[in-house]
């Protein structure tokens, strides 16, 4: 499912361990609003599951949409930020950012990286580069 506000996408990714928002291209006020619509219509769905909205594939975030995120935070969302989105968010947000942990990457993946590796000496995929990301 995902949604579209000029020029923002967000996408739900109903997963048995998190209930899970990405935010794609950038979030201004409208679109949080749309995306905390979305979020209300589906905590019927969330049935104790973590909520999480991953923000670490949106190309900015404007400051009009911090006081929504921080509404989102104080009713249990969890925030995935990048290192360059951390410190605006983390002062929306009254929890103290984590280091998220990353799942590496699976079985066919980790032998496309390898294959990869071998033919292109020192070069790394969006994948295989270690990109920390924050939780809030």
């Amino acid at each position: 499912m995902n949604y579209t506000v000029s020029d923002a996408v967000f996408y739900l990714h109903d997963t048995p361990g998190a209930l899970r928002f990405e935010v794609r291209g950038g979030l201004a006020a409208a679109v949080a609003k749309a995306l905390e619509a979305s979020i209300q219509t589906a905590l019927s769905i969330q049935g104790g599951r973590p909520l999480v909205i991953d923000l670490r594939q949106a190309s900015h975030v404007e400051p009009e949409a911090d006081p929504i995120l921080s509404r989102l935070t104080e009713t249990g969302a969890r925030l995935l930020v990048r290192d360059e989105q951390l410190p605006r968010l983390a002062r929306a947000s009254t929890r103290v950012p984590e280091v998220a942990q990353e799942t590496p990457p699976g079985g066919l993946r980790r032998w496309l990286c390898r294959g990869l590796a071998h033919l292109r000496p020192g070069y790394a995929c969006g994948f295989c580069r270690s990109r920390r990301a924050w939780s809030l």
